[in-house]
């Protein structure tokens, strides 16, 4: 690696942190949910639709980072 790809590399936006936190977020309700589930608050019909709904919800918010770290980028000649 050339001290040009480094430069590069610390030049990018650095998504990998805001996918951190909203994958901690999703783990985090999802352990909430199970704990509901086992507690019997829930029920198992109960918990799968509300876990498909925060894992799509993840996606959508990692996506639009993603997104917004692309627009974001600058270029440099």
């Amino acid at each position: 690696m050339t001290q040009q790809d480094r430069e590069q590399a610390a030049d990018g936006p650095g998504l990998t942190g805001p996918a951190r936190v909203v994958a901690g977020i999703a783990i985090l309700l999802m352990a909430a949910l199970g704990i509901l589930v086992v507690l019997d608050a829930i029920s198992l019909a109960m918990f799968g639709q509300y876990a498909t709904k925060i894992l799509l919800v993840a996606c959508i918010v990692v996506l639009a980072s993603v997104a917004i770290g692309l627009l974001s980028r600058t270029r440099r000649s």
